[in-house]
């Protein structure tokens, strides 16, 4: 996988709250989605997905790295002074996604989908 989770940052505080990554190879972002997962009694990683965000097109250059924000703004490109290169998302949630009950980040790479579009009742 050419995308890394580097971390999970100020977990808690919506508007600061974020999923950081480094791109490792260059890549097309839409390939990768994010979901967050919880544990179940056993401590076992659960399969109940309560957020996910899948990412849009982008070419990511190796070295670069990737925000994803819970909380609400518009995505843009950045250059740190310290010359890193950030491509930064928000997923638009009114509430954090990462709190104190001991969540997990899951970074996937996704292929091609299948899409089926189902059609509204009425």
């Amino acid at each position: 996988m050419n995308l890394v989770i580097q971390g999970v940052y100020e977990a808690g505080v919506l508007e600061k709250e974020h999923v950081f990554f480094k791109a490792t190879e260059e890549l097309e972002l839409s390939d990768y989605l994010v979901a967050d997962h919880t544990y179940d009694a056993k401590g076992n990683l659960s399969d109940k997905h309560r957020h996910t965000f899948w990412f849009p097109s982008r070419i990511v250059k190796k070295g670069e790295f990737v925000a994803l924000r819970t909380g609400s703004g518009t995505p843009r490109k950045y250059t740190k002074d310290n010359g890193q290169v950030v491509h930064r998302f928000y997923w638009n949630l009114k509430a954090t996604v990462w709190n104190e009950t001991g969540d997990a980040a899951a970074l996937y790479k996704v292929g091609t989908p299948s899409v089926k579009r189902v059609p509204a009742k009425g």
